[in-house]
């Protein structure tokens, strides 16, 4: 019988399947295994207190055992059979791993107990550090079946700028009476984001001295925007950008544990090549044509004396010189 409440790589990242624990069903026999235990394969040899064996059948290394234990995945596969002894902090089982620094891990183990008293106090360890809270193995009665069978236990751990990790299972129980438990299917597994972010919208053109709001996708948890130049802000799912030139600016989106980079061109116009026309002398109230050139729409200012404000060749009649 199994029951699991498993852990889950966080939204924005998701499950591999790439398995780093070596032999974690114990199927190879007592390969791959670190502990600060004694093993035997010796028959009736678990009456000692911190001692493991790998095997079939709990009862086999110690007639106080249940019979009914089962390795938790097939019914007749090994599993780690320990009688705990009263140390805290020892070593059950562990195993160095080679990790990816700033990536998330699943760790869990599935746990039994082999007996009915004083269930065994367990936690994870992960380069000499406690991770997780301290779990116990089930007692016997659970749900109410003679044997409790298997309870899935995990935790998660960022490695940081770690290359390199000791798993260990840890014994916490100090109390001898009991403390016999079964361990199967211990498994390490890193997280792969998935998070992806869609970029901001490419805004009209401006000119120099305009403004233009840059609007990220919602979903993330965090933005940041770069270059500071011309940002109202360098965070935050909205910015005013008011660049004198025409920039790329990059957002660093994130979800959780993951990140997603995009970028945006804010594309600025240069002012355009305008020409009023040259300097014309007449006399007062005689017309004269202005010719601007250059542009796409006009306006002149000051407009007296104009017969359009906003053409490029109005007529100007005026008694006095005028700019």
């Amino acid at each position: 019988m199994c029951f699991t409440a498993a852990a889950q790589c966080p939204e924005g990242s998701a499950d591999t399947d790439i398995e780093l624990v070596a032999n974690g069903s114990f199927e190879q026999g007592n390969v791959g295994i670190s502990s600060g235990y004694s093993f035997t394969d010796l028959p009736g040899d678990l009456w000692w207190e911190g001692k493991y064996a790998i095997g079939t059948d709990a009862n086999y290394y110690n007639n106080g055992f249940t019979t009914q234990a089962q390795d938790h995945t097939s019914g007749n596969g090994n599993f780690l059979i320990v009688n705990g002894n009263v140390n805290p902090g020892v070593q059950v089982w562990c195993q160095t791993v080679t990790v990816q620094p700033n990536t998330l891990y699943l760790f869990s183990t599935w746990v039994t107990s082999v007996t009915a008293s004083n269930p065994a106090a367990l936690q994870f360890s992960i380069n000499g550090e406690t991770v997780g809270d301290i779990f116990s193995a089930p007692p016997f009665g659970f749900f109410g079946e003679l044997w409790p069978g298997w309870l899935q236990f995990n935790t998660t751990w960022m490695s940081g700028n770690a290359t390199e990790a000791t798993i260990c299972i840890l014994n916490q129980e100090t109390n001898a009476g009991g403390n016999d438990f079964g361990l199967d299917d211990i498994s390490f597994q890193p997280c792969t984001c998935t998070f992806q972010t869609d970029p901001p919208l490419p805004p009209s053109p401006i000119c120099a001295g305009e403004s233009v709001t840059l609007q990220a996708a919602s979903g993330a948890t965090s933005y940041a925007w770069s270059p500071v130049d011309g940002l109202s802000a360098t965070s935050g799912i909205a910015v005013t950008a008011s660049p004198v030139v025409t920039t790329t600016y990059t957002l660093i989106a994130s979800l959780n544990l993951c990140t997603d980079t995009v970028t945006a061109e804010v594309v600025v116009n240069p002012a355009a090549p305008v020409f009023a026309g040259a300097d014309t002398a007449v006399c007062a109230y005689q017309p004269v044509t202005l010719s601007a050139t250059g542009a796409s729409a006009y306006q002149w200012s000051t407009s007296t004396g104009l017969s359009s404000a906003t053409v490029s060749n109005p007529i100007a009649t005026v008694s006095q010189t005028s700019t």
